[in-house]
């Protein structure tokens, strides 16, 4: 994976450093950055002080010139492949993103393409759950996206996803996607009080919850 990575990211070789723009400067290895972006020039990044101001020289570079190719001359390969992870977003790249060997920058990035594209599927890729269910309940609320819930690993957020969404869309059907039964009887619940019409209560599944239902429309017109 690591191969196929540098192969897609072409090594950038720095044939000589290039003069210190900012010798005089107060703070010179913000200088530095700036000097090296405008430029569009890495090879200004070699004359920052520290390791850690080369990193992200390169890594700004990287994204001034929209390629990932700058980014191979970061030596630590973590930060290497946040360098990517950051490029690969910008271009909407999603197999790069894929082949990104380090997974906490992998997994940004597909969270971060997922919102981009609107493509909750890349969520269910992440490799951190919690993180990937995350990114899909997001774009299920946000964009009002049903099927963005489906992507949600954990049972009982997936069910609270359907649920919310159900409310919001006014849709009933909705709420039978929701694999915890109890959950579901409360989506439900919650869909036809919100219509005020106790003749649905009838449609749950649950004997008890068409109770619960019928109480709640009662009280709701009567206040």
């Amino acid at each position: 994976m690591r191969f196929l990575l540098v192969m897609l990211i072409i090594p950038f070789v720095l044939v000589a450093c290039a003069k210190d723009p900012c010798v005089d400067a107060a703070d010179h290895d913000s200088c530095i950055v700036t000097a090296a972006v405008e430029a569009k020039d890495p090879r200004i990044c070699d004359n920052a002080g520290t390791e850690a101001m080369r990193t992200w020289c390169y890594t700004d570079v990287a994204a001034a010139q929209g390629t990932t190719k700058v980014c191979a001359n970061i030596k630590d390969e973590r930060s290497m492949d946040f360098c990517v992870a950051r490029i690969v977003v910008m271009n909407k790249d999603v197999p790069t993103c894929k082949a990104i060997a380090q997974p906490l920058a992998r997994d940004r990035c597909l969270v971060e393409l997922a919102e981009t594209l609107d493509q909750p599927s890349l969520c269910a890729e992440v490799s951190q759950q919690s993180y990937g269910d995350d990114c899909a309940n997001d774009i299920a609320r946000k964009k009002n996206l049903p099927e963005a819930c489906g992507y949600i690993r954990d049972v009982d957020t997936q069910g609270l996803c359907f649920m919310k969404l159900a409310s919001t869309l006014d849709d009933f059907e909705l709420c039978s996607k929701i694999t915890t039964l109890d959950v579901r009887a409360w989506c439900q619940v919650n869909v036809i009080v919100a219509r005020g019409d106790a003749s649905q209560c009838a449609k749950i599944f649950d004997s008890v919850s068409v109770t619960i239902c019928e109480d709640l429309v009662a009280k709701t017109i009567t206040t």
